[in-house]
């Protein structure tokens, strides 16, 4: 379970810095081709670290679920898991869907 997180992250990762070194090391090249790495503040760094974290606490509680309950109990609690990130949008973000 936690090896499988931490190849695809890793994996993820290396792939995202093979093209920021690139940008780095060249950036012509890099924004001839498209890739262009903007520069964020510590704020946003930090907002991202937060979803981050919710993210993985997330990914880490359900895979407990699946290893701890049955089946029958696990598989609609987490099907239903877009509606209520639905309901928060519009709770917490006033969002309107279209």
């Amino acid at each position: 379970m936690f090896p499988v997180l931490l190849g695809t992250i890793s994996r993820g990762f290396l792939f995202v810095a093979i093209f920021y070194g690139l940008a780095i090391f060249y950036p012509d090249y890099a924004l001839e081709n498209g890739y262009n790495f903007q520069q964020f503040s510590w704020k946003i760094h930090g907002f991202i670290f937060i979803k981050s974290a919710i993210m993985a606490a997330s990914w880490i509680l359900a895979y407990q679920a699946l290893k701890h309950l049955t089946i029958t109990i696990v598989t609609p609690i987490r099907s239903a898991g877009p509606f209520f990130t639905l309901i928060g949008a519009i709770v917490i973000y006033k969002e309107s869907p279209n």
